[in-house]
């Protein structure tokens, strides 16, 4: 009898090993999944806002009414991009890579600006949109971004699913040391047994007879998320006898001696990142541009914004763009990861590996998202990294400063061959880098170091380094350390930024900040 309670308890062990394993293939594959899902949305997406966005910013429309809908359309590209974010920060959420950037705000200045920007959208449906407004003065610790999407979700749900000429409050009370927002409406309502399975992924309620209202069933599942990441929660109310309450909870700052940060205003921002679409780089035919995409609505809105910084030749997979290159040597890769045949990926491996090729900056430009392919990139060479929708401004600044950095560098090997002086041996970067690397949280680490450290003298380090890179040891001895900043980034989600500066050896969390943000267009945090 021990012999077969044995055996049936160690048959049973197996089959939760293997119902373990078959559980975390699946979580992998709804991963794989929801990365392929936003790349699909965020390439038509790209297109789109950025040719609205060419549109209005050249001024030509003199129509009242075009301009009207160019600006309709605008903002619905953009209400596009934060369902596929919402997306996105499930995806991280299911994985634990979720991770806030907490600053002190007024919660007055948070709620009301959401409340405006769905003003316009309830009087269109003939509601009573009323906001009681909150106590200035309150506080809170919080990622301002995902508190936005909170109350946003909650006010479009409210709008959504009460009929045309409904009552809609949001207002606010103490409780416990909270603030509590509720959003209130005489809409359809939500059934008891219903409370709760409404928090669920895709869930939604059905409705007969009424009408089809739009929505992926995700907003209010990520809404609870966050909110519990804030230590606070979302609820709907009990027993509501019409419509129904949501309500919004986040803990209170207590402590008056904070700095607040104010909130900027929305339509001043859009406006501003329409402005800065303006193309920065002169024309130069002497530069030539590999760009690497499959789908030919975006190369073609690609190759519009980046033409003025040289002669761009297309590719539509890795494997046309070695074929190209065979005759045609580029001074910049541009490619996406996701392509038929030969993706990104296989061809920035296969590009590091040939001698000729190996030097060649690349940018990978993608909707792609995921940290573990963001670290592989960087290792095997890749210089940026742009996720779609990208700013066209941020793409021509790095193209800019990466063509002028290989510029310098084949100007140099120009003078070195007709002045007959010996070249470095090829892979002399990387030797620097390793030595770089070694000591990568040594603030007093200098050029003339690393010169000692290869058995050189310094003018013959500079030259040599210069050569292969294009840089001075200055320059790459910067370029080392945010590279390595930001792979620390996408494995630590929770580092404090003076920890993340001096791993990589600044003495001062407000310089790197700066440099880190020049280089990258983003604060070293995810701000």
């Amino acid at each position: 009898m021990a012999s077969s309670y044995a055996k049936l308890i160690s048959t049973l062990e197996e089959k939760v090993i293997e119902r373990t394993s078959k559980l975390e293939l699946a979580k992998e594959f709804q991963q794989r999944f929801f990365a392929n899902v936003s790349h699909e949305f965020r390439t038509p997406l790209t297109i789109s806002e950025g040719l609205l966005s060419k549109v209005i910013t050249k001024g030509k429309v003199q129509d009242e009414q075009t301009m009207y809908d160019l600006w309709l359309a605008k903002r619905n590209m953009l209400r596009l991009h934060d369902m596929v974010n919402q997306i996105i920060e499930l995806t991280k959420a299911d994985h634990h890579e979720l991770k806030l950037n907490k600053k002190f705000y007024y919660i007055a200045e948070i709620v009301s600006l959401c409340v405006e920007s769905f003003r316009s959208l309830a009087e269109n449906h003939d509601h009573s949109f009323t906001y009681e407004l909150i106590d200035e003065r309150l506080i809170v610790h919080v990622d301002v971004a995902n508190v936005e999407i909170i109350i946003n979700n909650l006010i479009s749900n409210a709008i959504k699913y009460t009929p045309e000429g409904g009552i809609i409050i949001i207002r606010s009370e103490q409780r416990d040391g909270h603030i509590v927002i509720q959003v209130e409406d005489n809409g359809l309502g939500i059934p008891e047994e219903k409370r709760e399975a409404i928090f669920e992924r895709f869930h939604r309620i059905s409705q007969e007879n009424g009408d089809y209202v739009e929505g992926m069933g995700v907003g209010l599942e990520l809404s609870r998320t966050l909110a519990r990441l804030h230590k606070g929660d979302v609820i709907v109310r009990p027993n509501t006898p019409i419509g129904s309450i949501f309500e919004c909870k986040l803990p209170l700052v207590t402590q008056t001696d904070v700095t607040v940060y104010r909130i900027a205003n929305s339509v001043d921002l859009e406006e501003e990142s329409v402005v800065k679409l303006t193309k920065s780089v002169s024309s130069n035919q002497d530069q030539k541009i590999l760009l690497v995409e499959d789908n030919r609505d975006l190369m073609h809105y690609i190759s519009s914004i980046i033409e003025e910084a040289g002669i761009v030749e297309q590719a539509r997979n890795g494997r046309e763009a070695l074929e190209k290159m065979k005759e045609y040597t580029p001074d910049l890769i541009i490619t996406d990861l996701m392509m038929p045949e030969m993706d990104g990926i296989a061809l920035v491996e296969t590009l590091s590996k040939h001698p000729k090729w190996s030097s060649i900056p690349i940018i990978i430009l993608t909707a792609k998202t995921l940290d573990e392919e963001k670290i592989k990139l960087f290792k095997i060479g890749v210089v940026d990294y742009i996720t779609k929708p990208f700013s066209a401004e941020q793409l021509m600044l790095k193209i800019k400063n990466l063509l002028k950095y290989y510029r310098a560098r084949n100007f140099l090997k120009y003078q070195l061959k007709t002045n007959e002086l010996s070249i470095p041996e090829e892979g002399f970067a990387q030797k620097v880098a390793d030595c770089i690397h070694d000591r990568i949280d040594d603030n007093a680490l200098t050029i003339d170091n690393l010169a000692e450290s290869l058995a050189m003298s310094r003018s013959t380090f500079y030259r040599s380094l210069q050569l292969e890179t294009g840089m001075t040891p200055t320059d790459f001895l910067r370029e080392v350390r945010l590279l390595k900043a930001k792979e620390i980034v996408q494995v630590r989600k929770d580092i404090r930024l003076g920890v993340l500066a001096n791993a990589v050896g600044y003495k001062s969390a407000t310089n790197f900040r700066k440099m880190y943000e020049e280089r990258f267009g983003e604060h070293p945090l995810g701000n």
